[in-house]
């Protein structure tokens, strides 16, 4: 299947060869089918830009539906490419009449659907956006094997054959349904590529709907390969982290305000005196100068409490090396991250 996949899209992708915006025109073919929704943006005679969404496996929406939502997505990528003149080419025929009827008001909206305030919310949405942009919205019909994104929703009917027959075991009896050990949902997570729990336990429950979501955390939390890409938070001790002095541990952070840096540090003595200090760059270099400048004025703590920030860790650097070598004759200063 991913072989077929990428020669279909070599051989028949709507994107191709030389292009270029010019002027504010665009055709946008919306198509959709039970699979996937696609949209496909053409200017000048080339298709620009495509996309393609596939459905939830729960969706349960009317194809209509999904028609009218796939056109507003269309709508929101020609606006990216600041078109004003949208030209839609769709192969739905209610799709096709319920934005005519809406775009030129000639007649009402003729629906009686289970959705039918969706239908003319999604409606007044576009209308909305034609009035909010100024944008000159008409539509066409056409046959399906006209539509250039009818392609990218549709997939071999062999495919679905198979996709069938792999369902048929689940489907039986609870006795033809496989039961898995830990070493075996390992496997399964390890050859799916080391997702995290969810992933796991949702390809362990397609071979036993048995498996429990703590069997899927506790492979995931004992494999070493995702401990090494994502190492497992460390579980910190509770405590305070305040102390009995003043300016003997402070609290330093870098935070935002209003558009602006700052340089955020705390006594965490019972003061809880507070400096800010506006920073023009957040890097290693600015850091050090407001420190300096603080230090200086009022003399190194016992202890200073950062995070993993880059300004605090950079290469550049060792801002705790740095804050050492300030003024060892009176205090030791150790930095926390």
């Amino acid at each position: 299947m991913l072989a077929e996949t990428v020669r279909k899209v070599r051989e028949m992708d709507p994107i191709g060869g030389a292009w270029y915006m010019d002027g504010k025109k665009v055709i946008i073919w919306v198509d959709a089918s039970c699979i996937a929704t696609c949209v496909a943006l053409g200017a000048n005679g080339t298709v620009i830009e495509d996309a393609c969404w596939l459905h939830p496996t729960n969706d349960a929406q009317h194809i209509n539906l999904v028609e009218l939502d796939t056109a507003l997505k269309g709508a929101n990528l020609a606006l990216q490419w600041r078109a004003t003149v949208l030209h839609f080419v769709t192969d739905s025929v209610c799709m096709h009449q319920w934005i005519s009827d809406t775009l030129t008001g000639k007649a009402r909206v003729n629906t009686k659907a289970a959705g039918e305030m969706l239908i003319r919310q999604w409606l007044e949405t576009l209308k909305s956006l034609a009035k909010e942009y100024e944008l000159s919205i008409d539509i066409k019909l056409v046959k399906s094997y006209q539509n250039h994104a009818d392609s990218l929703t549709r997939v071999p009917c062999r495919w679905m054959d198979l996709l069938k027959e792999g369902r048929e075991p689940m489907l039986g009896s609870c006795a033809a349904v496989k039961q898995l050990d830990g070493n075996q949902v390992a496997d399964i997570h390890h050859q799916s590529g080391h997702p995290g729990v969810k992933r796991t336990l949702y390809f362990a429950r397609k071979v036993d709907p048995h498996v429990s979501k703590e069997t899927s955390k506790f492979i995931v939390k004992a494999c070493e390969t995702c401990r090494s890409i994502d190492p497992v938070l460390v579980c910190w001790k509770k405590g305070k982290i305040g102390v009995k002095n003043n300016w003997g541990r402070l609290a330093m952070d870098v935070i935002h305000h209003n558009g602006k840096n700052f340089l955020m540090i705390i006594d965490c003595g019972p003061s809880r005196f507070a400096i800010w200090r506006s920073l023009h760059w957040t890097d290693m270099i600015t850091v050090i100068r407001q420190l300096e400048s603080i230090l200086l004025d009022r003399g190194p703590p016992m202890e200073i409490l950062t995070n993993n920030a880059m300004a605090f860790t950079s290469h550049l650097q060792n801002i705790g090396t740095y804050i050492c070598n300030f003024d060892v004759r009176t205090h030791q200063v150790e930095i926390v991250l």
